[in-house]
Order: C-alpha cells, then structure tokens, then sequence
C-alpha cells in the first residue's frame, strides 16, 4: 500500500512539473547572425517533403495565423527583434503584418502565445504555439511551428502537442516569377 501511494505522488509531481515531449530539432537550420538574414521574397507554397511524422505546413500565412491567400510573402526586418510580412491578398491589397521575437543561435523564435498556469500537484495547463524559422543550406526559408495545448487535474491529463513544418523558396526560383510580381 506504501508504494501504491508513493507511485502516485510520483505520477502527480511528473504532471504538475510539466514533463513534456519538448521538439527542440532545429539541426535543419544553418547559420544566421540576425533577422535580416531572413529577408526575401518567398513563395507563399510549400516546396519538396519533409520527413514523417511531423506534419507539414501549406502556406507562410497560414503559420501565422493569417487566413488569407496570396501567391508571394515578403520579409523585411522591421528592427532586431521584429518582422514584417507583406503580401498583397485577392482583392490586391497590400497588407502588412508585423511579429515581435527574439533572435536565437541559428533561428528567429516567435510566441503566438504562450500561456501557463500550473498549481503543483493538482492543475496544469499550458497554451503554448511557438515558431522557429530559419534558412536552411540552399537559403530556403524554414519555419517549424510547436504547438501545445494540454493540462491536467490530478491525474487526469489531456489535450495534444505537436509540431508542424513548412519549407518555401525564394521567388526567384519560381519559373516566370517576374511576370507574376507587380
């Protein structure tokens, strides 16, 4: 009966100290020194495959949350810790969307929101979707998406975490790309 009890204290301190599959791959990236290394403009679809089992991202905007349609996406450094994306949507307008994050190692890290809320032993929960983008060798823009979404209440737990990927090139790529750019 001792280490029943003790085999569940242990299983509740796991849980309300966030023991959680972590997605940290970002050996896909090269070198970049600052947020202007990002700079381009890219085609808004994705290209090639990424390896199983992530699953794998259509669009730029749609990384972000942004629920509109376009052809191309245009990066510019707004200052060392902002990006901003310009595309123009159906109706040709231009819009532009700014982010705030932080230039790490080999990537710029972006929070879309990262929310959590633990009371050790008995609740948990966290709302957490993180980006990570970065060039990879052949100067492609990569972007890894990190999504959690769980909790727990004692030894109850739910909810998923996982990560989407998505690999875009550069417009000048495009066959016929300065035809389509106005």
């Amino acid at each position: 009966m001792r280490y029943f009890f003790g085999i569940i204290v242990l299983i509740l301190i796991l849980t309300s100290c966030s023991v959680k599959r972590k997605f940290n791959n970002t050996s896909e990236f090269s070198t970049i020194h600052s947020v202007q290394d990002l700079e381009g403009l890219f085609l808004n679809h994705k290209i090639g495959e990424i390896a199983k089992p992530v699953r794998i991202i259509d669009s730029i905007l749609s990384i972000f949350n942004i629920r509109e349609f376009t052809d191309f996406v245009t990066i510019v450094a707004k200052s060392p810790n902002e990006i901003k994306l310009i595309y123009y949507n159906d109706s040709s307008e231009r819009r532009e969307k700014v982010f705030e994050g932080e230039m790490k190692e080999n990537f710029f890290e972006i929070y879309l929101s990262n929310e959590q809320f633990v009371i050790p032993l008995f609740f948990g929960n966290w709302n957490i979707d993180r980006l990570r983008i970065g060039k990879t060798e052949d100067r492609e823009l990569i972007i890894r998406r990190f999504i959690d979404h769980r909790g727990h209440l004692l030894m109850l737990a739910g909810g998923t975490a996982y990560e989407l990927v998505g690999r875009f090139s550069l417009a000048t790529s495009c066959k016929g790309y300065k035809n389509e750019i106005k």
